[in-house]
């Protein structure tokens, strides 16, 4: 599986999450702000050295790290705002081989953030984000990488290529795929004969 990152929203969802993957023999640590400059360091130095499989951490990890060889990076909840997830996602797979962004997405999620978004100075604005970063998970229909590269008019490297197969772009071409498969081998594909 790889190196990888687990984002969680508080410091009591990053502990509980470590001890659930350490329950499933993952070798992990916590990274937050209730753990001390030294632990956050040892943490950071251990997983970039290939010690530990997984950091669990609040958004506060991430910045400054250089590690091009991580395969996955999992949201345990939605990210505040599209911007948060294409930073956080973006640190997967910079060795330029396949990673994974990955979102658990529940209802409960958006009313969490929403009551914390409604304590910012900007409430409207951080409404917004979260809503957006709400609808881009429940979106069903639309490539996610074709939708995170109009958002921030970033050029989409080609697909349908070796190194980038279409049906491998995000669950949402997974499942179209997975659709026309078996639609062609049922016979309900809609083609015609002659």
């Amino acid at each position: 599986l790889g190196a990888g990152i687990v984002y969680t929203l508080s410091r009591a969802d990053a502990e509980r999450v470590q001890q659930g993957l350490r329950q499933r023999r993952v070798t992990c640590a916590c990274y937050h702000a209730g753990c001390e400059a030294a632990q956050r360091a040892r943490v950071q130095e251990a997983w970039q050295a290939g010690q530990l499989q997984v950091v669990v951490a609040t958004v506060a990890f991430g910045m400054g790290i250089d590690k091009p060889d991580v395969r996955f990076v999992l949201h345990h909840t939605v990210s505040k705002s599209l911007e948060a997830y294409y930073q956080e996602s973006g640190r997967a797979g910079r060795d330029g081989q396949p990673a994974e962004a990955i979102v658990w997405w529940r209802p409960a999620d958006y009313y969490r953030l929403s009551s914390l978004a409604v304590d910012t100075s900007d409430r409207a604005s951080a409404l917004r984000a979260l809503h957006a970063a709400g609808s881009f998970c429940e979106r069903e229909a639309r490539c996610r990488r074709c939708h995170l590269s109009d958002l921030f008019r970033q050029p989409l490297a080609p697909r349908g290529t070796p190194e980038l197969p279409h049906h491998r772009c995000c669950d949402v071409c997974t499942r179209a795929a997975a659709t026309a498969v078996t639609a062609a081998t049922d016979g309900s594909g809609g083609g015609s004969s002659s």
